[in-house]
């Protein structure tokens, strides 16, 4: 999965929870920003073993000037395609 430019070094944990919001299903791990800047994610599971609907949380490192770096969800509509954040 590549996320956007400006997330290159500031993600802490990216996740892919159930549809419901209940179950951590897939974890990823940084693997190298792209040509275009962007940082590249591999997870310990396929799309195809995700279903439909499955909902990707991205924890973000702390704030440099103090307090959390907050949580980020988007839902994923299609496991069959390509996916960028």
């Amino acid at each position: 999965m590549d996320l956007r430019k400006e997330l290159a070094g500031k993600i802490e944990k990216l996740e892919i929870l159930s549809p419901d919001g209940t179950q951590v299903i897939a974890t990823g791990t940084f693997d190298r920003l792209g040509r275009d800047g962007r940082p590249r994610y591999k997870f310990n599971k396929a799309g195809s073993e995700l279903p439909n609907g499955a909902i990707i949380k991205a924890t973000l490192k702390p704030n440099p000037q103090g307090g959390h770096g907050g949580i980020r969800y988007i839902e994923i509509p299609s496991t069959k395609k390509v996916f960028n954040f």
